[in-house]
C-alpha cells in the first residue's frame, strides 16, 4: 500500500439498512467522506469537505466487513483531491472522490455569524445568501 493511502475495514449496523439486507446510500456516503478526510488529516489537520461524488456499483451488504482503500490524489495549495473504493473480497462496491479544502482559521467564525444573521421569522425562513 502506498504511504499516501489508508485502509479500513467497516461493517454497516443493521439499523442503516436501505434495503434487505443491504446499506443505506446515505451509510455509504458518510464512511466515504469519513475516510476521505482521514487519509488527508494525517497530513492537514484542517479539512472540509468541499464535494463528494459517489458511484454505487453493487448493493453493500449489512452485517459484513467490507474494505474501504482512501487515497490521495494530489494536493496542491489548499485543494486536496482524494479518492476511495469499497470492496467485498476483492469485487468493487462503490467509488468514490472527493475535493477537500484546508480550512482557513476563521471558517467556522465565518458561519456562525451568516447563521447568526438569519434568526428565525414567523413567516418561514430567510432565503438571503
Amino acid at each position: 500500500m502506498r504511504d499516501d493511502a489508508v485502509r479500513f475495514e467497516v461493517v454497516c449496523p443493521p439499523f442503516w439498512h436501505g434495503g434487505p439486507g443491504v446499506a443505506h446510500g446515505g451509510w455509504t456516503a458518510a464512511v466515504f467522506d469519513d475516510a476521505l478526510n482521514v487519509v488527508a488529516l494525517r497530513i492537514e489537520p484542517r479539512l472540509v469537505t468541499k464535494s463528494l461524488t459517489i458511484r454505487y456499483l453493487r448493493p453493500v451488504p449489512v452485517g459484513r466487513p467490507v474494505a474501504v482503500l482512501a487515497r490521495i490524489e494530489r494536493h496542491t495549495g489548499r485543494q486536496w483531491d482524494v479518492s476511495a473504493e469499497m470492496t467485498l473480497s476483492g469485487t468493487a462496491l462503490a467509488t468514490a472522490r472527493a475535493e477537500l479544502r484546508t480550512r482557513r482559521p476563521h471558517h467556522f467564525a465565518r458561519h456562525e455569524a451568516w447563521l447568526a444573521r438569519r434568526s428565525p421569522s414567523p413567516n418561514g425562513p430567510r432565503t438571503e445568501s
